[in-house]
């Protein structure tokens, strides 16, 4: 396999398995349990190998002939490195724990602001208002609707203090997969909180 692929093509062995799609019209619990594994294994990449397949739409996710997840497809990868994966998971502990004052420090971990502009949003209302933003999106429900709950903080925030803070390129692939995974989820259940599966996994590395 190895000498079968180059920067121009892709070889992969070949894997038995049903489409994500095809298993939750057949056996919608078991699809909705691979949502959760799919998530978990996300989350994995993310926060602890560092190597972010970007790409799980549910043609890329195979309930193999063991039923373990199989994942297809990885052409497109991301990689977060060692420092970036520890601010992450400070920076998320810090949100869902409604901790403001902790939230500029990890901003500027993150690359979202510079160090010289954390003073701007050290105020109360400003960490607040961006810890809300990140925080509603994590809360569940039609994507549609929730970005339009976010637009009127967003909105108040620029007002008050501008433009302080940009998205870091390595977040459009964060954000492009775990939307994707959030998308699977809600076409199993339309009452389907990402949060409410990633917590398990965060409850548990909290502990490690």
């Amino acid at each position: 396999i190895v000498m079968l692929t180059s920067r121009s093509v892709l070889a992969t062995t070949w894997l038995e398995g049903e489409k994500l799609d095809d298993l939750a019209r057949r056996d919608p619990e078991e699809a909705k349990r691979m949502q959760s594994v799919a998530l978990t294994a996300y989350l994995s990449m993310l926060l602890e190998t560092g190597s972010l397949h970007a790409d799980p739409h549910v043609g890329n996710l195979l309930r193999a002939t063991d039923g373990r997840l199989a994942i297809l497809d990885w052409g497109l990868v991301t990689r977060i490195s060692p420092t970036m994966r520890g601010a992450l998971l400070t920076y998320i502990a810090h949100v869902l724990a409604r901790d403001y004052k902790a939230i500029p420090a990890d901003l500027v971990a993150l690359g979202f602001i510079s160090a010289d502009m954390q003073d701007m949003i050290d105020e109360a209302d400003v960490a607040e208002g961006i810890g809300d933003v990140f925080r509603q999106m994590a809360s569940g429900g039609a994507i549609t609707r929730r970005v339009a709950d976010i637009l009127p903080i967003l909105s108040a925030v620029r007002e008050k203090h501008g433009r302080v803070a940009h998205v870091p390129a390595i977040f459009f692939y964060i954000l492009r997969t775990f939307s994707i995974l959030e998308g699977s989820g809600l076409r199993l259940d339309e009452g389907y909180k990402i949060v409410d599966d990633c917590f398990p996994y965060l409850a548990s590395w909290a502990t490690r």
